[in-house]
C-alpha cells in the first residue's frame, strides 16, 4: 500500500493580509432562550446600524440552527428521563 499523507491545516484560519484580527466574542447560547436573547442583540445592531444587514442575516441563519440544536437536545434529554421512568 502506498503511504498517503493528508494535508495539515492550521488550528485557525489567518485573517487576510493587511487586516487586523478579528475580536472573538462569546455568548452563552445552551438554551433556545439565550439564542433569542442573542438574536434580539443583533436585530437592535442592526437597527442602530452597527453591523451590515447582510452580515446579520448569515449571522441569524447560523443562530437558527443553534436555536433547533438546542430544542432537539432538549427533547432528546426528556425523552431519555421517560424512558427510564418506564
Amino acid at each position: 500500500m502506498a503511504n498517503i499523507t493528508t494535508p495539515t491545516w492550521p488550528s485557525q484560519v489567518s485573517p487576510p493580509v493587511g487586516q487586523p484580527k478579528a475580536k472573538r466574542v462569546r455568548c452563552k447560547l445552551d438554551t433556545v432562550s439565550d439564542v433569542k436573547a442573542e438574536a434580539c442583540k443583533l436585530y437592535r445592531a442592526v437597527r442602530a446600524k452597527e453591523i451590515d444587514a447582510s452580515e446579520a442575516g448569515k449571522l441569524a441563519y447560523l443562530l437558527q440552527i443553534i436555536a433547533k440544536l438546542a430544542e432537539t437536545a432538549d427533547l432528546e434529554s426528556r425523552l431519555a428521563e421517560l424512558e427510564q421512568q418506564q
